[in-house]
């Protein structure tokens, strides 16, 4: 048996996060370019920075593996968790 420690939401955003195709799918559905971040040029990073976009698409991604991954599988959020945020 071996003892393991309980995830936490961290860890299953950046589970989600390191996940291409649940990237891929979010920006489908979304209509958002995360996982297109790495491949933009500078110019594009400085003006999605400088407008708030990043912040958004990161805001609406943290928001949606909240709602569709943490508190939809059994054994992951508590309770308490479901009242407010991560």
């Amino acid at each position: 048996m071996t003892d393991t420690l309980p995830l936490t939401f961290t860890d299953v955003l950046r589970h989600c996060a390191a996940d291409r195709e649940f990237v891929a799918a979010f920006d489908r559905l979304r209509g958002t370019s995360l996982s297109r971040l790495a491949g933009r040029s500078g110019l594009d990073a400085m003006i999605d920075d400088a407008t708030g976009r990043t912040d958004a698409e990161v805001r609406l991604f943290v928001e949606a593996v909240y709602d569709l991954v943490w508190l939809r599988c059994p054994g992951l959020a508590g309770p308490h968790t479901r009242e407010g945020k991560p």
